[in-house]
């Protein structure tokens, strides 16, 4: 919403939208910083308890701050500028980070699947027109199980 805020012929817009999202929400539902909710939502698992709220608290310091920031800048006040400005750039390196580990994981994934055993790949997982075989090979099978069970 406020990735615009870096160009200053783009911040009306900006500002517009923080405006009908206070208008249409509010700014009273305000979420945990990423790591924090990462981190909560890692702990209960393991503790095996309920998902923690995303929200930050109602009374919260950093909530009021929060608060307070916004709703200065819907009202058009350019007092937080500079805070906005890097907050915008750590979210856009956090993004192209984010970007490159995930390249990087699609990598690692793709090579070992290519690792993997051309006849193993095969058996786990048949062709679709090898099924008809598959079916007469699994049906060969069940009769002959039959057959020793019959005599």
């Amino acid at each position: 919403m406020l990735g615009d805020w870096d160009r200053p012929e783009r911040r009306p817009a900006a500002v517009r939208r923080l405006r009908h999202a206070r208008d249409l929400v509010g700014f009273d539902s305000i979420l945990k910083p990423p790591d924090i909710l990462m981190a909560e939502a890692i702990r209960s698992y393991a503790e095996g308890l309920p998902a923690p709220s995303p929200y930050l608290l109602p009374g919260d310091e950093q909530r009021g701050r929060i608060i307070d920031m916004l709703t200065s800048m819907a009202d058009g006040k350019d007092e937080y500028t500079g805070l906005v400005l890097e907050v915008v750039a750590a979210v856009r390196a956090m993004k192209a980070r984010s970007k490159v580990d995930m390249e990087d994981a699609t990598r690692q994934a793709r090579a070992g699947i290519d690792m993997l055993p051309p006849a193993r790949s095969r058996l786990m997982r048949p062709a679709r027109r090898a099924w008809p075989q598959v079916k007469a090979g699994f049906k060969k099978r069940v009769a002959i199980a039959h057959r020793g069970v019959r005599d």
